[in-house]
């Protein structure tokens, strides 16, 4: 029979604490978050964190020392209090989204904390419910438009021999946004048939 002593092999274990390895920034600040305001009451937008801001904090050792929460503050670093923006699955930074009621009018900055087991930092996310910018015409004068008349086999004509076409390069130059560069712009065009009263273009009618 032969024997053998033991042999010892040393395995080294790394117990430092995340603080002495990761850092964790913002490597750039997102833009202002517009959203439309809408007259349902308790009406909210559900914003993904992971996916509209996560990867705007950077963390050099993601991999150990992950972001594992977040957490809002109000733009001075204070307790969140504004009931009209809600942070939902705040210990689920994949999951985790941003709530806000949207039918009323308000424009705010708020701070969204992420933290990893030994690092914390923060983005500031402005937020605007459009509502109180104005929309005015250039001009007050009418628009004419005349063409001649086309015969033939309606059906077999191109849209562009069929009808005048007005394209909305030509007519958003008819109506301007104020305040000049405000964040909530024209996102919809409507036709009526009257303003007093107001009376939509009939959805039927396909001369126009």
């Amino acid at each position: 029979m032969y024997g053998q002593d033991p042999v010892g092999i040393p395995y080294e274990v790394d117990v430092s604490p995340c603080s002495n390895y990761a850092s964790l920034s913002v490597s750039s600040q997102p833009p202002l978050l517009s959203i439309e305001k809408v007259t349902a009451t308790g009406n909210i937008v559900q914003n993904f964190v992971n996916s509209q801001w996560l990867s705007r904090y950077s963390n050099n050792y993601a991999s150990n020392c992950p972001i594992m929460r977040l957490s809002l503050k109000n733009s001075g670093g204070g307790t969140h209090t504004d009931s009209r923006i809600t942070l939902v699955n705040s210990e689920s930074p994949t999951t985790a989204r941003i709530d806000i009621l949207n039918t009323g009018t308000f424009s705010t900055t708020i701070r969204l904390y992420a933290f990893t087991m030994g690092r914390n930092t923060y983005l500031n996310l402005p937020i605007r419910v459009c509502g109180v910018e104005n929309i005015v015409l250039t001009g007050a004068s009418s628009r004419f438009y005349i063409d001649g008349i086309v015969t033939g086999n309606v059906a077999g004509m191109s849209e562009a021999s069929r009808y005048i076409i007005i394209t909305q390069s030509t007519f958003q130059s008819w109506f301007a946004v104020s305040p000049t560069n405000d964040p909530c712009v024209i996102n919809e065009y409507l036709i009526y048939q009257s303003i007093s009263p107001l009376v939509p273009w009939p959805s039927n009618d396909d001369q126009v």
